[in-house]
């Protein structure tokens, strides 16, 4: 024998079908994963043009070649160039802006050398590859941001942003 339905239950179930508060179950439950990149306060990330020295003859010449970092800062939203001698970087430096310049820490004095000498602003990013943590706490102590490699994909694309965030501040 069925049960009759109650008008109260029924009542209940047509205002949950239809109320809009009803539609939004789980609307609260947002989790981010690792993989999510935070957005600056305007709403969008710093897309800073790069130019990466790969000098071959330092440790950090073939990591800035390395087409995982060039897709890395390619799906960033960071348009980069890459030179691999000094002539070649100071002919960059020359025809285009750029705001970070990627290098091996060892090269660091002669990459500002050329970017005085070229009139860009760019800042110097040195890199640190496969290097003790005595030499990353100098080199921490030296430079304002300094990018260990290896390091997670989260860590180098925070350490562009925090020297954007930098950069811009200076300039304002």
């Amino acid at each position: 024998m069925r049960k009759p339905v109650s008008a109260l239950t029924l009542t209940a179930l047509i205002l949950l079908t239809v109320h809009p508060a009803a539609l939004a179950c789980g609307d609260k439950f947002l989790l981010t994963g690792p993989g999510v990149r935070y957005l600056n306060a305007s709403g969008e990330p710093y897309q800073a043009s790069i130019l990466l020295f790969a000098n071959p003859d330092t440790s950090a010449g073939p990591v800035l070649e390395d087409p995982e970092l060039w897709y890395t800062l390619q799906t960033a939203g960071h348009h980069f160039d890459d030179a691999s001698d000094l002539e070649t970087l100071a002919s960059m430096l020359a025809e285009s802006s750029y705001d970070i310049v990627m290098v091996d820490i060892s090269d660091v004095e002669r990459v500002q050398a050329k970017i005085a000498s070229s009139g860009s602003t760019a800042v110097v990013l040195p890199v640190l590859v496969g290097s003790s943590s005595a030499e990353l706490k100098e080199a921490r102590a030296t430079f304002q941001a300094v990018l260990k490699i290896p390091s997670p994909e989260r860590k180098l694309l925070a350490t562009i942003d925090d020297v954007m965030t930098r950069r811009l501040k200076s300039v304002a």
